[in-house]
């Protein structure tokens, strides 16, 4: 990875101890290169005002000591993780009990680089959702799908383009993440719109952008005629045999509310591999 945008911190976003191998194999390498300090950080999340104690208290006593004992097992393996990396880090504990996890979480998130979380599921906890931090956060965040291994990614790097705000975020926050001698690829899809500004952007100019901090870029367009745009990216990043998948996100969250594009949110539901987002 380039040194000429060295990454200062990297924050690991851990909901579980499942999460830890899996998140470590992506954020380690990436730490390693930039000489980053690693911070791994876990919320204790509150229990629902509207959990009824069918024992008079001494459930939602039992059910707290059982959160100090996740979050302490998971700061052990993180840990351990980390000292087997040989990297600098240090581990954040929030208790989020009294407060809103998800704003917690977001405002602790800006003060890193960049965020390394896990692509959410059902086995998370409800609070846990990166396009949360996404779209609060004003930080790039590297998503890592639930399913799969993923070790050292930026060598073969798909960027989704259509020339918003978000897009161009997207594509200047990756540049910290492309391997030296990595193959970018640029892919401008048309969905098909009529209305002005929408449809596609090509991305030549972006491309000779990129390709002046020495990468090896290449712009490509796509009109599929019965893939939405969110499958033909998938498609696409299959075929070339992507590493990196590399995307603006739109939308906002309100409370529980994320409302994302089409396109966005299928591909942050069907990922098969990591996913620089910004917003």
């Amino acid at each position: 990875m380039s040194s000429r945008y060295p990454l200062g911190t990297i924050m690991v976003h851990l909901p579980s101890v499942d999460t830890i191998p899996r998140l470590m194999n992506v954020a380690a390498p990436i730490a390693r290169s930039h000489s980053a300090h690693l911070v791994g950080l876990h919320l204790i999340p509150r229990i629902p005002p509207d959990v009824v104690d069918p024992l008079g208290g001494e459930w939602l006593s039992m059910q707290m000591q059982r959160d100090n004992q996740i979050a302490e097992e998971i700061g052990t393996a993180f840990d351990r993780a980390a000292s087997a990396e040989d990297l600098a880090y240090s581990w954040l504990q929030l208790d989020a009990r009294d407060v809103n996890a998800t704003q917690l979480a977001v405002r602790t998130c800006r003060n890193a680089d960049l965020v390394v979380a896990s692509q959410a599921s059902d086995d998370l906890p409800s609070y846990y959702r990166p396009e949360d931090i996404v779209l609060g956060a004003g930080r790039p965040v590297l998503v890592v799908p639930t399913a799969g291994n993923f070790g050292e990614i930026g060598n073969n790097v798909l960027i989704a383009w259509n020339g918003s705000r978000e897009a161009a975020r997207a594509a200047f926050d990756t540049l910290p993440l492309i391997q030296k001698g990595a193959k970018v690829q640029i892919l401008s899809v048309n969905a098909g719109h009529k209305e002005p500004g929408h449809g596609l952007v090509p991305g030549d100019a972006l491309a000779r952008t990129l390709a002046r901090h020495g990468l090896n870029v290449e712009a490509m367009t796509s009109r599929p005629d019965r893939t939405s745009v969110g499958g033909e990216i998938l498609n696409r990043a299959s075929d070339l045999g992507s590493d990196l998948i590399v995307m603006g996100c739109y939308g906002h969250s309100r409370l529980r509310e994320t409302v994302f594009g089409g396109a966005t949110q299928s591909i942050v539901d069907q990922m098969t591999v990591p996913i620089l987002m910004s917003h």
